[in-house]
């Protein structure tokens, strides 16, 4: 019954985010639905908590402890990847030179702003929030060693639905914020604790807030 409830709520609170927040981001208005996403987060995690569905926070392998070591460069490396794939379609989509107006110039500072508005403690919340759910609740429940055909079915949906969550971006982002759903992912499933796809995807968020503030 509570895992019922933890999905739910989850396929509610991301229905929600991924309707109003593309809106929220090119039109200008309050990011507040940035902060209920976070809000939505904290209830699945704290209802993995409270029904003991949820991975264990340290890793129980010494792999697992490896990876906890690894977790920055991993972190890095996987920004680095996913500025890669923007950037190659950047220029793909902007093939030649064009005058911004003082409208689309107005507009882009705006964005800008409203970007900025998330912050880095924002990402960074984001982050923690996102494994504890995704790959500490939620692969929890999807995942059973003694059904690894359906496991293995569930799990890719889970990946995909982490990647398409980031389409309010633009679409170029589900495919480059997949690498990230994948290595945190396995990451989990290796090590048996949340803490290392943890501090892989904060190291991520961390250099894409950096990213933001240089307005790249």
């Amino acid at each position: 019954m509570i895992e019922t409830i933890i999905l739910a709520l989850w396929g509610m609170g991301s229905l929600m985010i991924a309707t109003h927040l593309s809106m929220i981001v090119v039109f200008g208005h309050h990011l507040r639905s940035e902060t209920w996403y976070v809000l939505v987060l904290f209830m699945v995690s704290v209802a993995g908590l409270c029904s003991k569905t949820l991975y264990m926070f340290f890793p129980v392998t010494w792999l697992g402890f490896l990876l906890v070591f690894l977790s920055p460069i991993l972190g890095y490396g996987l920004y680095r990847l996913d500025q890669f794939i923007i950037g190659k379609y950047r220029k793909k989509t902007i093939k030649t030179p064009f005058l911004l107006t003082s409208a689309d110039k107005a507009q882009a500072n705006q964005k800008q702003i409203n970007l900025s508005f998330i912050g880095s403690t924002m990402l960074v919340l984001v982050a923690i929030f996102e494994e504890i759910v995704y790959r500490g609740v939620l692969l929890h429940i999807v995942f059973d060693p003694e059904q690894m055909m359906t496991s293995i079915f569930m799990v890719m949906i889970l990946v995909s639905w982490f990647a398409l969550i980031h389409v309010w971006y633009r679409w170029v982002n589900v495919l480059a914020k997949a690498p990230l759903g994948v290595v945190t992912t396995l990451v989990t499933l290796v090590g048996g604790g949340v803490i290392a796809s943890i501090i892989t995807h904060v190291t991520f968020n961390y250099f894409i807030s950096l990213r933001m503030k240089r307005g790249v």
